[in-house]
Parts: structure tokens; C-alpha cells; sequence
């Protein structure tokens, strides 16, 4: 199976999009559970868009899905990935670093986010949390070829959380999808384009007991390869915030971003997807 998936690395990364665009739509077409979702929460999302989400957007997410997965294994296994990324604000990641305080990476489920570690492994170690998939061979691919020397894999247990506060203090990058579900007692309902969500409150904590800087790091889709855009966070504003309140700043981010590129979004992901524990939305508003 590793040995499949670096052939593909291997590949022309215009031969792999292409093969991953046809995927993807006759996924669409087959996969009536994952039409269903994908629609539900595109349209979900429709009722805050300013026409961004129309149907050529829709017609180019529905393809994108699956061009990102067959980007894999260019991502993970080429080694001529800079002569393909343009990289925009990667200076403010050197100075930010330069404070000694670590560096938190938020990557929401926006194109090619698998790219990112790829991207700063080679300037100093970046730390990953990640949950095991439960498919046996996706989860030896992910422990064979994701982490290098500079990218750690970290799962999200109570080991772990003690690892990536270290790796702050070590002043290393921690790379988080903060749009990911997270296990039940790591999360709190929130909305999400109106509709409640269960979202992780590890980011938000993070960003409250450390004083680590944070930057959104979002990869978007060129004919040649990718663009990568470093934005730095400016949390003054939240400096008397709580984590509810920090975390519902953070899903508005995320809503923000989706809506200025919809095409890139990973709208199958089953985002609302609620842990068996939550009987009912905690957050008052719901």
C-alpha cells in the first residue's frame, strides 16, 4: 500500500488532479449518504453567503474534494514541493518565532491544508494533533509518511495535550484543524453557520493559558501547484474573552473564510457531526 501511494507521489501533479476531480464526481453520483451531506451543509452555509455559493462554486467544490486526496501523495512523498508553492507572509512566521514562545497554526478544512506542515518542517518542528483513523491501512499511511524529523504526530489524549504545551514552551509550532470534531470532553456545542456544532476547545484554551502568537495558514488551488497564505492573528481583542466566547470568535473566522472560497471547502466532512454523550446543545443560544 505504501509502496502504491509513492508511485503516485511520483506522478504529474495535473495527471493526479485530473484523476481526482473524475473521483470525486462519480463518488458524488454513487455515494448517496455523502450527496446528502455535502448539499445539507452547502446549503446551511448559502443562507449567509452574498452569492458566493452558487452553482459554478458548487460544481467546482464537488470536484475539489476529491483533487485534494489524490494530492497526497505529491504532498507527502515529493521532495520538490517549494518550486510549486508560493508562499505568501512566511516572514511573520520567522519573527513571530523569534519571541521564543512557539507559534499556534490554525488550518480549518481548507484545500490542500495537508500541505502546511511541508511548508514550515524545514524552519523548525511543528507538532500535529491528529486522530487515528479507524481504517488500518489509511492509519499505517498516516504514521509512515506524514511525520519527518521536524513533523510529530500527536494524538488527542491527555499525553498529548501535555506534548504540545511542551512543544510551545520549546518554542515549536503546533498545527491545529480547528474546525475538526473533537472527542466529547474536548469540545463544546458552538454554531456553525447557524446550525450547532460540536467544536474543539483546545485552540481556544491553548491561546488563553500560553502566550503563544497565533496565524491562520490557508493553501489555495493554482494550475501549477498551490498558494499558501500566512495571516497572523491579532488576539488583543480578546485578551478579556473567555473560551466560549474565543471559540465562537473562531468559528466566525472559519465562516469568514469558507465563504471568500468556497470551492476549497471540504463540505462532506461531517462537521456536525455530534459526540453520543450530547443529548442536547450546551451553549444557551441553541
Amino acid at each position: 500500500m505504501i509502496s502504491v501511494f509513492k508511485f503516485f507521489g511520483k506522478l504529474p501533479l495535473s495527471f493526479l488532479r485530473a484523476t481526482g476531480f473524475c473521483f470525486s464526481w462519480v463518488y458524488w453520483f454513487f455515494s448517496k449518504k455523502y450527496r446528502l451531506r455535502f448539499k445539507k451543509n452547502w446549503e446551511t452555509a448559502m443562507k449567509y453567503s452574498n452569492r458566493q455559493l452558487d452553482g459554478t462554486s458548487l460544481r467546482l467544490a464537488v470536484g475539489r474534494t476529491g483533487t485534494f486526496i489524490f494530492e497526497l501523495p505529491k504532498i507527502w512523498c515529493s521532495k520538490g514541493l517549494r518550486d510549486i508553492v508560493e508562499v505568501d507572509g512566511y516572514a511573520q512566521v520567522e519573527l513571530l518565532l523569534r519571541q521564543g514562545n512557539g507559534l499556534i497554526c490554525l488550518s480549518p478544512h481548507l484545500g490542500s491544508f495537508e500541505l502546511i506542515p511541508r511548508i514550515f518542517y524545514e524552519t523548525v518542528p511543528i507538532n500535529i494533533l491528529y486522530k487515528p483513523s479507524k481504517n488500518i491501512f489509511l492509519n499505517q499511511i498516516l504514521k509512515e509518511l506524514r511525520p519527518t524529523k521536524n513533523i510529530k504526530m500527536i494524538e488527542p489524549n491527555f499525553s498529548g495535550i501535555k506534548k504540545i504545551f511542551t512543544a510551545l514552551k520549546k518554542g515549536e509550532i503546533v498545527g491545529l484543524l480547528p474546525d475538526q470534531v473533537p472527542p466529547y470532553e474536548h469540545g463544546i456545542t458552538e454554531s456553525f453557520f447557524g446550525r450547532p456544532a460540536h467544536t474543539m476547545t483546545l485552540a481556544s484554551k491553548l491561546i488563553l493559558m500560553t502566550s503563544a502568537p497565533v496565524v491562520w495558514t490557508q493553501v489555495h488551488y493554482k494550475k501549477s501547484g498551490w498558494r499558501v497564505t500566512i495571516t497572523p492573528w491579532d488576539l488583543k481583542k480578546f485578551a478579556n474573552k473567555d473560551t466560549f466566547e474565543l471559540t465562537k470568535s473562531m468559528n466566525k473566522k472559519i465562516e469568514k473564510l469558507v465563504l471568500e472560497e468556497p470551492e476549497s471547502y471540504m463540505w462532506g466532512y461531517d462537521r456536525y457531526k455530534m459526540p453520543r454523550k450530547i443529548l442536547k446543545p450546551l451553549h444557551k443560544n441553541f
